[in-house]
């Protein structure tokens, strides 16, 4: 990473957690069944920011990035903002170990915390890897800049 991109990396992957761990607190202060749509939520915000920041990314080269940078790009914000929401999750796992999912149908109780802290932390990894990467590909081809090459030589 070079350094001039570092910082932006940083204040987009921060910003991504930010926004991705409102809905997920939210859902934890209810710890709600019916609420995990919250949970869908934080993973719409940070599909939105990761594509708006791979637009900004190809805009910062004056629309002359390429197509492999702006995937990188916003690849590596999804990580950072995983990296820092598992962060927030597990100390909220930690701090507060005695939640547990209310209203849960029967078929999915298992006797262990009816699964509240591992359905988070799969949210946390598996669907922000998807969303992140879904959200970099297409703002990527969308926004790149295609030439065309003429054949004058």
């Amino acid at each position: 990473m070079k350094n001039s991109n570092l910082s932006f990396y940083y204040l987009y992957g921060v910003s991504g957690a930010i926004l991705y761990s409102i809905p997920i607190v939210l859902f934890i202060v209810h710890t709600n069944f019916s609420d995990q749509w919250l949970l869908y939520v934080g993973n719409f915000l940070l599909l939105g920011l990761t594509f708006l920041a791979v637009i900004q990314f190809n805009k910062k080269f004056f629309g002359n990035a390429t197509l492999g940078a702006m995937i990188n790009t916003g690849i590596k914000i999804t990580f950072i903002s995983i990296a820092i929401s598992c962060t927030v999750l597990l100390i909220l796992a930690i701090a507060d170990n005695h939640k547990v999912l209310q209203h849960v149908p029967g078929e999915v109780y298992n006797g262990k915390k009816n699964g509240l802290w591992f359905t988070l932390f799969a949210d946390a990894i598996l669907v922000n890897i998807f969303v992140g990467a879904f959200a970099s590909v297409i703002a990527a081809v969308s926004t790149k800049n295609y030439r065309k090459e003429t054949g004058e030589g």
